[in-house]
């Protein structure tokens, strides 16, 4: 996995040869039983692909029972209408001549992530022949071949591209998107290698890691990720993920761009209403509360919530500052430009008496609908978020590679920012003792020398001071000679591989869409829905059940759930992927659910009277 293409195998290096696109149709239908005969014995198939004449194998199945994960499938048939595999294939072409061509290893990555495998390195404590059923070969793929197939794919750096052309589809299906919700997401590192440290809210401390900028459609869809150099605040990459979000979105008109206090800059307002985008976030410091008689006391829904007071509207102008450059070893200072930025600022009366404020720009939407749209950013883009982190394995390493970071790169020097923090800690104790001797000092004529004043204290409180003005003294020599900011591709930083975070991304938002859709499905057979609906669709997936051949027909039938009502919503659901007529990617069978059989409820037993 850490080879450079040149060094990879020759079936493990990407190409763009016309004759891969064949390799991207379905696979003409063969007979039930020549099919079952050719699916248990892939041998020929391996000797054609080692041969140069085979570029991807076909998926074939066998009838069998009880296959474990058989549910998987549900998903794996909606991923042939998902732009994931036309994509990457058309961006990267294809691995050559390999039996695990490169669609076997896209569909084998999706289905580990609905499968919750987080580790390429979990296969090895899976049966390959039992993943490889629900697959279409005879065995999965081991956890080496897959690593080298990931690796062949990053090292076509075509991942970007890839995300910007999905993340375009995946949007145009949804509809008109007028609202984008922006937040940075934080993915700690735990390996050994020197990498930027930044804060993490979810961690509430300083850790190893990177960040992505993250823009998401209202309901918590991920749209696309923007990855950061090397930890830059969101105010300042803010402009980049608003172009980006714009080459996505070319049609939107009238984009409302909703984000946190990490991108609250006056600056970075300016430059956002020049480029026609509308703004709404929270303000860093609100100043003041408003008196109260400034609410009017009726009535209002805010969202889902029912608030006593009226919202309070008023406009303000925020000064504009601009960070100025002063060479390699000077802290950039922020000075006024004497220009100010206009917003609309929205104060919000909580029942706790506190007030929330907002600001807004470049929008005319009512307040009450402009603070619903920031409160639904909690409960749509943050637990999206948490749920890709812990289900699909988000901020996992898909790969080991580590890229050096650009030269040039601003970055504070973490040995100057230590001994400050250290210099401004003994500073304050000995303030602090100063401050507990004098009050029991008899007070001194003005001119009358410290030293007389430190006549009547202690010994060893003498001794503790002059070990902290020696220890303050040799910290100021030392920060004198420490440059303030250094260049981190000098310093010897470096970051895991931009294009491998790009692959994690994409995976976990496929798996994401995937088992969205099958939500939207069965919500409405299933009461507890908005509670269950995404457990249940994970139980599902999991199920075993036992797989037929009809013509022209992949039949699945599941097993019972852990009770009627799921096993009911379940069978609704295969019914209306039935009616779909969906394909199995690269395969000509369509997918048919057969309903389980609900067991009856057993009999109430009869009140015995006396």
């Amino acid at each position: 996995a850490d080879l450079s293409a040149e060094e990879l195998p020759s079936a493990m290096v990407l190409t763009t040869d016309p004759e891969d696109t064949v390799a991207a149709a379905p696979v003409p239908l063969l007979g039930d039983r020549a099919e079952a005969r050719l699916a248990v014995d892939r041998t020929a198939d391996r000797t054609a692909a080692r041969l140069g004449a085979l570029r991807d194998a076909a998926p074939l199945f066998a009838p069998a029972e009880r296959v474990e994960w058989a549910g998987v499938l549900m998903a794996l048939a909606l991923l042939s209408g998902d732009p994931l595999l036309g994509t990457v294939r058309r961006f990267c072409g294809g691995f050559g001549a390999a039996f695990y061509g490169l669609r076997t290893v896209l569909v084998t990555l999706v289905a580990m992530a609905l499968l919750r495998i987080r580790r390429v390195e979990q296969l090895r404590d899976q049966q390959p022949r039992t993943l490889g059923l629900v697959l279409g070969l005879d065995r999965a793929p081991d956890a080496k071949t897959l690593r080298g197939k990931i690796g062949a794919l990053l090292a076509s750096g075509q991942m970007a591209p890839v995300s910007t052309a999905v993340a375009q589809a995946r949007a145009a299906a949804s509809g008109p998107v007028r609202t984008v919700y922006i937040d940075g997401h934080v993915t700690v590192y735990h390996g050994q290698a020197r990498v930027g440290e930044t804060w993490s809210g979810r961690c509430r401390k300083v850790v190893k890691g990177q960040t992505a900028n993250w823009a998401n459609l209202p309901g918590g869809m991920p749209l696309l990720a923007v990855q950061s150099e090397f930890n830059e605040g969101l105010s300042r990459v803010l402009p980049e993920v608003v172009a980006e979000v714009r080459r996505v979105l070319p049609e939107a008109t009238g984009l409302l761009l909703a984000f946190d206090r990490g991108g609250h800059s006056a600056l970075t307002f300016e430059r956002l209403l020049a480029l026609g985008c509308g703004l709404l976030t929270y303000r860093r410091d609100p100043g003041p509360p408003l008196p109260d008689s400034l609410f009017l006391a009726c009535p209002t829904r805010i969202g889902p919530r029912l608030c006593d007071h009226a919202p309070h509207e008023r406009t303000v102008q925020l000064p504009v500052h601009e960070t100025v450059d002063r060479g390699p070893e000077r802290k950039p200072r922020r000075r006024p430009t004497g220009r100010t930025v206009t917003l609309r600022e929205i104060r919000i009366r909580r029942q706790d008496g506190g007030q929330t404020v907002i600001l807004a720009g470049g929008t005319d939407l009512p307040a009450t609908d402009l603070a619903a749209i920031l409160f639904a950013r909690i409960g749509s883009q943050e637990n999206t978020f948490k749920y890709l982190r812990q289900e699909f394995d988000l901020d996992g390493l898909i790969t080991y590679r580590k890229d050096p970071v650009a030269a040039g790169t601003d970055h504070p020097n973490p040995r100057h920012v230590e001994a400050t923090k250290l210099l401004r800690a003994l500073c304050r104790q000995r303030n602090a003792i100063l401050t507990r001797l004098g009050q029991n000092c008899v007070i001194l004529p003005p001119k009358q020398p410290i030293a007389k004043a430190r006549a009547s204290i202690s010994p060893e409180r003498l001794g503790r001071l002059a070990d902290l003005d020696s220890r303050i003294a040799r910290l100021r020599e030392e920060l004198a000679t420490l440059p303030p900011r250094e260049d981190p591709a000098q310093a010897g930083y470096c970051q895991p591989s931009t294009e491998g975070r790009m692959l994690s991304a994409l995976l976990s938002t496929t798996a994401w869409t995937l088992e969205s859709r099958l939500v939207d499905l069965v919500a409405p057979h299933f009461a507890r829905a908005q509670h269950e609906a995404r457990t249940l669709v994970a139980a599902i997936l999991r199920t075993p059940g036992s797989i037929a051949l009809q013509p022209g027909k992949l039949v699945l039938r599941l097993e019972p759930q852990s009770c009627p009502a799921r096993t009911r919503a379940a069978n609704a659901l295969g019914q209306q992927l039935t009616a779909m007529a969906l394909a199995f990617p690269g395969s000509a069978r369509r997918l048919v659910v057969e309903p389980t059989p609900v067991p009856p409820p057993p009999p109430r037993p009869e009140r015995q009277r006396n």
